[in-house]
């Protein structure tokens, strides 16, 4: 979210108050186990997200669902695979 639209947001809303500050533990509860930081998260599910190399290739060549592609504007068309 753009800085601006933070700061207008809470200039409307107001500052959160201290009991509104605190961490849940419900992701504790309900998965039974600790949550994970965001670094640990995208480390483990970066790969869906990197650019694809050549994916259109790999997909016609079935090395590549189209449902994995999540940018469609970063496919190589004729490129060279690089």
């Amino acid at each position: 979210m753009p800085e601006p639209v933070v700061e207008s947001t809470l200039r409307i809303l107001g500052e959160p108050k201290a009991a509104e500050r605190q961490v849940s533990r419900d992701v504790e509860r309900v998965l039974a186990r600790l949550p994970r930081t965001f670094a640990e998260w995208a480390v483990r599910n970066a790969a869906p997200f990197e650019r694809p190399v050549n994916a259109m290739n790999a997909m016609l060549t079935g090395g590549l669902r189209r449902s994995t592609i999540l940018a469609p504007e970063l496919i190589e068309v004729g490129g060279n695979g690089a």
